[in-house]
């Protein structure tokens, strides 16, 4: 009862940052010379997410953020708060003859850092997620420097998270299902002239425990029919041919995940061009290829635009299928030790194509005060060996608004 109260607890923290900030910003515009909150600079924010894909998920996302930062000191200190809405009547719910379902996620987040102007930096921050049967703690910190004269900004980070999953309605003392997380992340930011910076990053994650869903059962059928099943079979045509009965996933309890990921933004004349990739491998059996192309043109001083292109392709892991076999003999059933309905797990390709724009609103002397921004993507994924689907068209917008005060 008392991690599933920590949303709220985090919410208060927003409400009362809110008022710091009313506070700060009240005595930054006061004749108050050398009152200590007339340096503190006031930052809030607020976005809207929404998606929908040609699977019938839909998820609303909106969320709030706040923070203090004293530029003197270096310190900071911020909150967030987001909810997720996701609605779903998707082809693994149908296919289960269940009816559409409706969740409610939220997270929150606490933060806080302090950056010498000179040497250093450090940060930590806590975040918790919240849902019917799911419940996520992850905290951790990061600690970074500056060399050089400033051109070479090394970072090292670690945090841990602990997943419990379970089912609606059912207390987590009845059934839970735990996932332990470590994390590490190794980066170094590079200043290469005074257009160009070149990021490199090394993740590694190490997870420990139970990664199946709880709700998710498999279609089994007899050996001999496996490799005939299609790409994409519908819900009719697998269960015409399917075993009677379905099958809970099972998935090995230990997952090691590796990434190498390179950022590279140039400044030119009215133009930022920024391109990353990032390759990835873990001990399923799972690599990837992730790359991001972006080009921000300036419009005019307070208005800016850019296209986006994204491109993912991976290997599915070692043990995935299509279609899993089952022997039965006698009253025994022999099934492959290790078999998922994920299709995340499988082989697929995907390329998101959007742009954003972002126009500044604040005054002469500071228009990046107040922003807002609107941006967009049309996400189109090809499966190459699952069931019911060979792929998913998706599309997702954001609009989202950030001012400051000091």
């Amino acid at each position: 009862m008392i991690v599933r109260a920590v949303p709220s607890v985090v919410a208060g923290a927003i409400v009362a940052l809110l008022g710091l900030l009313s506070a700060a910003t009240a005595g930054a515009s006061g004749d108050t010379e050398g009152f200590a909150l007339s340096r503190l600079v006031a930052r809030t924010g607020g976005e809207v997410t929404a998606y929908s894909d040609s699977d019938s998920v839909n998820v609303f996302s909106p969320s709030l953020t706040a923070s203090l930062y004293d530029p003197v000191s270096g310190w900071t200190v911020g909150a967030k708060y987001l909810v997720d809405v996701v609605s779903a009547a998707s082809v693994d719910v149908l296919s289960h003859a269940s009816p559409a379902w409706q969740e409610t996620r939220h997270v929150a987040g606490l933060d806080a850092g302090y950056k010498s102007t000179s040497l250093f930096g450090i940060s930590a921050f806590v975040v918790s997620s919240v849902e019917p049967d799911y419940l996520s703690l992850t905290g951790g910190g990061q600690f970074g420097l500056q060399l050089m004269n400033k051109q070479v900004h090394p970072r090292l980070g670690y945090s841990y998270g602990h997943d419990t999953a379970g089912r609606s309605d059912t207390p987590f003392d009845v059934y839970s299902l735990v996932l332990q997380r470590h994390s590490l992340r190794g980066e170094v930011e590079l200043v290469l002239d005074a257009a160009s910076l070149l990021t490199i990053t090394a993740d590694a994650v190490f997870e420990r425990g139970l990664q199946i869903k709880p709700y998710r059962y498999l279609p089994v059928f007899a050996p001999e029919i496996v490799d005939a099943i299609p790409n994409g079979a519908s819900i009719a045509s697998v269960n015409e041919v399917r075993l009677e009965g379905r099958v809970p996933e099972r998935l090995p309890e230990h997952r090691d995940r590796f990434a190498l990921s390179g950022r590279y933004a140039h400044r030119g004349r009215k133009k930022t061009a920024i391109i990353s990739e990032r390759l990835y491998a873990d001990n399923w059996g799972v690599v990837a290829t992730t790359t991001d192309m972006r080009l921000i043109v300036d419009a005019s001083r307070r208005w800016f635009l850019w296209p986006r292109v994204r491109f993912h392709a991976q290997k599915g892991a070692s043990f995935w299928a299509r279609a899993y076999p089952a022997t039965r003999r006698g009253n025994e059933v022999t099934l492959p030790d290790l078999r998922s309905g994920d299709r995340e797990l499988g082989p697929l390709v995907t390329t998101s194509v959007g742009g954003g724009t972002r126009l500044l609103l604040g005054r002469r002397a500071r228009p990046r005060a107040l922003q807002i921004e609107l941006s967009g993507s049309g996400e189109f994924t090809h499966y190459f060996d699952t069931l019911y689907v060979e792929g998913r068209n998706g599309i997702f917008a954001a609009l989202s608004l950030h001012g400051e005060m000091d």
